[in-house]
């Protein structure tokens, strides 16, 4: 009996940490301020009505990230862990 609650429990566990993984969300919009210094950005979301300031993770490299850039973030429990700056798209040739 007691190896069947930990089976069970054990496979509880896992469920919560896939289920954790898989709440980050995919935010796009504009990057307005950056600020290296307390690891936070000032982000407005594309459709909101209000700039966000979002803490960011440590393992972000948040120097590469410029101000008034257009981005998508993941956010995971209102921490920025992922920043994709978005590149522009040229023009096609004629």
């Amino acid at each position: 009996m007691k190896r069947l609650l930990a089976m069970l429990s054990l496979a509880m566990s896992l469920c919560l940490l896939a289920s954790s993984a898989a709440a980050a969300d995919k935010v796009k919009g504009t990057v307005k301020q950056v600020d290296e210094k307390a690891r936070t950005i000032t982000f407005a979301a594309e459709g909101a009505t209000k700039d966000e300031v979002l803490p960011v993770d440590k393992g972000v490299a948040l120097e590469r990230v410029k101000a008034n850039a257009k981005a998508q973030l993941t956010v995971d429990g209102g921490v920025v862990k992922e920043i994709k700056e978005e590149r522009a798209r040229s023009a096609p040739g004629y």
